[in-house]
Order: structure tokens, then sequence, then C-alpha cells
């Protein structure tokens, strides 16, 4: 299966920081942060298609004392 036909079947849209995604869940549970109300918990499909870069970046909702 083609790229294309993977992104246009799961509705994909391109991402900020490279690739594509598209949002398939959404916690309706509402955590309080500096940057404003956040749902607890969001998933996403995500594809990187061959030739493509993603940018790094740190998630400012995790707390600073999470350990990986």
């Amino acid at each position: 299966m083609s790229t294309q036909k993977i992104i246009h079947q799961l509705d994909l849209q391109p991402h900020p920081e490279g690739g594509w995604y598209r949002r398939n869940f959404t916690s309706p549970e509402m955590v309080s942060t500096p940057r404003g109300d956040r749902p607890t918990l969001t998933s996403i499909f995500y594809l990187l298609a061959e030739n493509q870069l993603s940018r790094w970046h740190m998630i400012s909702s995790v707390p600073r004392h999470f350990k990986w």
C-alpha cells in the first residue's frame, strides 16, 4: 500500500513537527496546567514516511520529576 493511500485512508493531517498524524482518542478527564486545561491522555496515529524528518521535542505537560 502506498504512503499516500495510508494517509488518505486514515485521514492523516500534516504534523507540525514533521510526518502525518490524526488524534484517535482524547480523555474526557481534564487537568489544569500553566498553559490551561488539557486532557489527561491523548492518543494519535503517526506516520513518518520515507525520507521525512521529525523534530525532537520535550513534552511540556509531563511533570519534571517524572522518570522515563
